[in-house]
């Protein structure tokens, strides 16, 4: 029968086998261990989310609720630390937020991500009408402390995988309403920051 996921899956195996086996013509073979044991450590974790959606084939809204529910915890700590730097992060003597990671493109990265189960979970048609009330602030959230952190690179993957979004989804109006309210809602944030 069908097999969704596999071709990703074999396709991200070729990647590893090619990174094992660059370990012969590297420059630093022990980089290259390293390298390849974190790419078969990625690996082995898309395997597995692979193995997990074909069992339960209706978990992807507990993993959308899930990648959002962590994303708007680091994005508001993140946020804590610039409205009270003394408690969270005194050491810290930029404008941009990157706190916990102590790097702003991995703070804005997480806004990134967790921006798309956002739009999902406010734009369904099923589901709770509180789950959908809900995505509205989690997504200003998220979209505050992506502008606030002034990642360029994570800024521009939001713009792709929201256009993508808009592009490939029917819920392109249900979905704007989401974005252009959350954006209304963060900008007054963004613009005191």
């Amino acid at each position: 029968g069908r097999a969704p996921g596999a071709g990703a899956a074999l396709a991200f195996a070729a990647l590893a086998a090619i990174t094992a086996l660059s370990i012969d013509w590297s420059i630093a073979p022990d980089l290259s261990y390293v390298e390849t044991g974190r790419t078969l450590a990625y690996f082995a974790t898309f395997a597995g989310a692979v193995a997990l959606a074909r069992l339960a084939p209706t978990g992807t809204e507990a993993v959308a609720r899930g990648v959002l529910a962590a994303a708007v915890a680091i994005c508001a700590y993140g946020l804590a630390t610039r409205v009270w730097p003394a408690s969270f992060d005194e050491l810290a003597f930029t404008g941009r937020i990157g706190q916990p990671f102590d790097y702003w493109n991995a703070l804005a990265g997480v806004a990134a991500l967790g921006l798309l189960p956002g739009l999902w979970l406010g734009a369904r048609r099923t589901g709770g009408p509180l789950g959908r009330a809900l995505a509205f602030p989690a997504c200003g959230l998220l979209i505050a402390t992506l502008m606030i952190t002034q990642s360029r690179g994570a800024l521009a993957a939001a713009v792709v995988g929201g256009a993508l979004w808009l592009l490939l989804v029917p819920l392109r109006l249900r979905s704007l309403v989401v974005l252009c309210l959350s954006a209304a809602g963060a900008a007054p944030v963004v613009a005191w920051a």
